[in-house]
């Protein structure tokens, strides 16, 4: 008898938890399409995003450090990045159009052709683009033929310092730019 009522204990005991597993598990049922949007939207990653100049333009020499410098933050800060290069889209306005309908949080823009567009945009919903090319100075022909008095090895080492440095520096300043806007919501 007495080993009868220790398993009737056990069981009743596992009965009782199994139950209480269950009321907790369950789910809050979704009322209405704007909660279940709601919930879609919260669990994408935030979206940042770059737009390249031309290889051939004078900008373009920065699309590399652009590209890494913007990797890297979307990396570390858990954020889905998109880079749009100059030959991706044929109007400038379907580029623009889609960081919109995605929610780019920002978008930092190394083209200067883009100016004038975004200069008339004026929309509401929270994308932000950063006139990248700004911070950014064209390089010269004047600083390439300082270099070319250099020797072979030395100008290579030196663009390669120039170059690490400014990518770290152009991270940096997109960074900030971000964090900026992250601690002005937390603010609210």
């Amino acid at each position: 008898m007495g080993v009868k009522k220790r398993k009737s204990h056990k069981i009743l005991f596992l009965l009782i938890i199994l139950s209480l597993l269950l009321l907790g598990c369950q789910g809050k049922a979704v009322d209405s399409d704007a909660d279940l949007e709601a919930v879609v939207v919260n669990s994408a990653p935030t979206l940042i995003g770059a737009i390249m100049a031309p290889g051939e333009s004078p900008y373009g020499y920065y699309n590399d450090l652009v590209r890494e410098a913007i990797q890297r933050i979307g990396h570390r800060q858990g954020m889905q990045v998109t880079i749009i290069e100059a030959e991706d889209f044929l109007e400038k306005e379907e580029t623009i159009d889609y960081f919109f309908q995605n929610r780019a949080l920002y978008v930092f823009v190394n083209d200067p052709a883009y100016y004038d567009i975004l200069s008339l945009e004026n929309r509401e919903d929270g994308t932000s683009f950063v006139m990248l090319f700004e911070l950014l100075r064209s390089p010269s022909l004047d600083e390439e033929v300082e270099d070319d008095q250099l020797f072979p090895e030395e100008r290579e080492d030196s663009l390669m310092v120039e170059e690490e440095g400014l990518s770290y520096w152009l991270e940096e300043q997109m960074e900030k730019i971000i964090n900026q806007d992250q601690l002005i919501d937390n603010i609210e």
